[in-house]
């Protein structure tokens, strides 16, 4: 937005100018690929040699007329080579071969694209996923040393004690220092948060913690779907309670979750 702004200071009114930031229907690692800033890798994601894949990619489409920059070397050379970390760590096999991915075996298709149930077969191997899935980047050696944000807006949001009002839900400032702990112990985050904490927030609470979030795209009754699925897979006796709750909720895709969720739990002793 600053950008457009001060194009628009030397150019005038004529100019006309679109913002996209995952917000429109534009292949954007294919524009940044042929922009020189780095090469599409086995995973698909765009891969920059100095800061990896852990970045936003943001564009403007304008009418104006502008030169090419071509200090840049075209094409970025794939520095993959023999690697298939991305490919061996997936879990539902969606990178079916290098550079090729099943969008629809991946687990953030799953958990955000799809609104109704998740395929029983695929629930197993979605995992403690309750929001969309990283692990090809996670494991990609390019990422190892890929800088880390300090900026506040990309600091884990507090969930807070669902019992009651979380900060963000009362509107307060926080300064972080660049990571959860700069949170009190008593207030969960959405960096790897307690599912239970999850499972307690109502839908006033989900729909103001991930106010202006991609979190709400699912919607409520997706994310509690998600959340127990993901204590299902967990094993852990100690979900019981909550999803026996759960199997009673108003929404029948709730419900039916929860209810294999408790299929999957070793039976009370």
């Amino acid at each position: 937005e600053k950008l457009v702004e001060e194009l628009r200071e030397e150019v005038g009114a004529s100019l006309e100018a679109r913002i996209y930031v995952d917000t429109g229907p534009l292949l954007e690692r294919a524009i940044a690929w042929r922009a020189g800033l780095g090469w599409i890798a086995k995973n698909t994601c765009l891969i920059n040699e100095g800061m990896g894949s852990w970045f936003l990619l943001g564009e403007v489409l304008t009418n104006l007329e502008l030169e090419p920059d071509c200090s840049t070397p075209w094409p970025a050379p794939d520095r993959c080579g023999s690697c298939t970390k991305c490919l061996d760590a997936c879990p539902t096999g969606a990178i079916t071969e290098p550079y090729v991915l099943n969008a629809t075996r991946c687990i953030s298709y799953y958990t955000i694209e799809v609104k109704g149930a998740i395929p029983e077969p695929m629930r197993q191997q979605i995992g403690h996923h309750v929001f969309g899935c990283d692990i090809c980047q996670d494991v990609c050696p390019w990422n190892r040393e890929a800088p880390v944000s300090l900026l506040p807006a990309f600091q884990p949001r507090p969930l807070g004690n669902p019992s009651r009002p979380s900060a963000h839900a009362q509107g307060r400032e926080h300064e972080s220092k660049g990571g959860p702990d700069a949170y009190t112990d008593d207030d969960a985050t959405a960096f790897n948060p307690p599912l239970e904490v999850l499972a307690e927030l109502t839908e006033e609470q989900f729909r103001e913690i991930f106010r202006g979030s991609p979190v709400r795209r699912p919607k409520y009754r997706g994310f509690l779907r998600n959340v127990a699925v993901a204590m299902g897979n967990s094993r852990d006796a100690k979900f019981r309670p909550i999803l026996e709750r759960l199997a009673e909720h108003s929404d029948p895709l709730v419900r039916e979750h929860a209810r294999w969720a408790l299929a999957q739990l070793p039976p009370c002793s």
